[in-house]
């Protein structure tokens, strides 16, 4: 009987929601597979040469294994069927070697298990995802610049790798394109460099990218969301120890990820660090009687009877919210990363940040100086989430790699991966985005 893969992340239901709600970029996961035992294993006398054989034969393609199991009756009844079924799982251990694969192995047998269903799997998954991305406005935009490794392609460590890399990437082009760095279309100069790595440091939160470009390999933290870098790590640190040494890591980011990584062996989400069980519990805002975490609870209301829907638009908005937070920062982590305002700036209480926000001067001190900062995040009014949504004002789809956000002020323009502004209410989506996305100044596909 073939064994159902349950206990392993390989194992999820494909959607049924319209394919207009994501973004082109958001890669569903296949259906559950099957695997099954191996059924027809050779002699015990044959199988002393099924290590060695497996080996030679994994280097053989499927199609010509069948040819091989067609040449006599000696190689079928030698275990010719057999060794193939071990060729794949040498296969995979070549291409696909991470905790994906071990999390499998350790509920199928890799001497009885056939692993070809899951190898073709694996490698469909990975070339989906490249012809997917390539015909995506990021990879035409980027295409020659900057490119992702071919192992992060299969995600061989977590689900989450490649899309965060991506992200990442598309983060970049963000800042590349609105700061003007280069002055080359689409504003990208001539930077270039490739991701080879993303790990994640804490569950949900944050991610340490691992970059490499011409002036050598850097490895940056971002928060998952929107793939904002907050600092840098230097090269000797590592994702796994704590208090490691990183240079422009705002002293608030280091304490959060240092004291996870101290108090917890498993990567989850630091519940007791700091009082927060997320990231999203620092945000501060104003009005709390009709918002929650800067969205507003009517709308909250609705749409989480929306189904799948529902939860792409609310998405969206916790992104969006993040995107707009005002850390207001005066200098930039790097100018082809970071904008003016970011999360690399020097720390500022959330009282501070309101007031200059609204302009008051700067003639208080603080009562106190604490050796330990808080993470602030402070989320202005007219930033708050009354609704996102999926169409224009007319009723048409927008193109999928954007959102409309209404606030109290005005709609915006996002991209629904990241969730940040490419256009306003007034003057439609900026006409260098509507050239890189490829759509209309009202969002819609062209």
């Amino acid at each position: 009987m073939p064994v159902s893969v349950k206990k392993t992340p390989e194992v999820q239901q494909t959607t049924d929601s319209p394919p207009s709600i994501f973004s082109p970029l958001h890669f569903l996961r296949e259906s559950t597979i099957l695997l099954g035992p191996i059924s027809l294993p050779p002699s015990v006398a044959q199988r002393r040469h099924i290590p060695r054989l497996s080996l030679v034969l994994s280097g053989i393609s499927l199609q010509d294994l069948r040819t091989c199991a067609l040449v006599s009756r000696s190689f079928r009844y030698a275990g010719i069927f057999f060794h193939p079924y071990l060729s794949a799982f040498h296969q995979l251990s070549r291409k696909f070697a991470g905790a994906r694969l071990q999390t499998i192995l350790l509920c199928h047998s890799s001497k009885m298990t056939n692993f070809w269903p899951y190898l073709h799997l694996r490698e469909q998954e990975m070339s989906s995802r490249k012809r997917i991305y390539e015909a995506s406005f990021l990879g035409r935009a980027l295409k020659g610049r900057f490119s992702i490794a071919n192992s992060l392609w299969s995600s061989p460590d977590n689900d989450k790798q490649i899309i965060i890399a991506i992200r990442f990437l598309l983060t970049k082009l963000f800042f590349l394109v609105s700061l003007g760095h280069g002055g080359e279309e689409p504003g990208m100069g001539k930077c270039a460099g490739v991701v080879r790595d993303a790990q994640e440091i804490v569950k949900g939160e944050i991610w340490r990218i691992t970059f490499h470009s011409s002036s050598g390999i850097r490895f940056f933290h971002i928060i998952e969301a929107t793939c904002e870098v907050v600092g840098e790590a230097t090269q000797g640190s590592q994702t796994t120890g704590a208090g490691s040494p990183s240079i422009n890591l705002r002293a608030d980011w280091s304490s959060y990820i240092a004291n996870f990584l101290e108090n917890t062996s498993v990567r989850s989400r630091p519940d007791a660090i700091q009082g927060c069980s997320s990231l999203v519990d620092h945000l501060q805002w104003t009005n709390h009687e009709e918002y929650t975490q800067g969205i507003s609870q009517l709308w909250l209301a609705r749409v989480k009877n929306e189904g799948n829907v529902g939860i792409a638009k609310l998405t969206c908005a916790q992104r969006y919210v993040l995107a707009c937070v005002a850390f207001l920062s005066s200098f930039p982590l790097s100018p082809f990363l970071m904008p003016p305002y970011s999360v690399s700036g020097p720390w500022l209480s959330a009282h501070r940040m309101l007031q200059d926000f609204n302009g008051l001067p700067d003639g208080l001190q603080p009562v106190k100086e604490s050796k330990h900062h808080r993470v602030n995040l402070f989320l202005p009014a007219h930033h708050h989430v009354e609704s996102v949504h999926f169409t224009s004002s007319n009723g048409s789809p927008l193109h999928p790699a954007l959102a409309i956000v209404q606030t109290p002020g005005r709609e915006y323009f996002i991209l629904k991966d990241n969730g940040m502004q490419v256009g306003c209410e007034e003057e439609g989506v900026a006409e260098v985005w509507m050239q890189i996305i490829g759509c209309s100044q009202t969002g819609c596909a062209t």
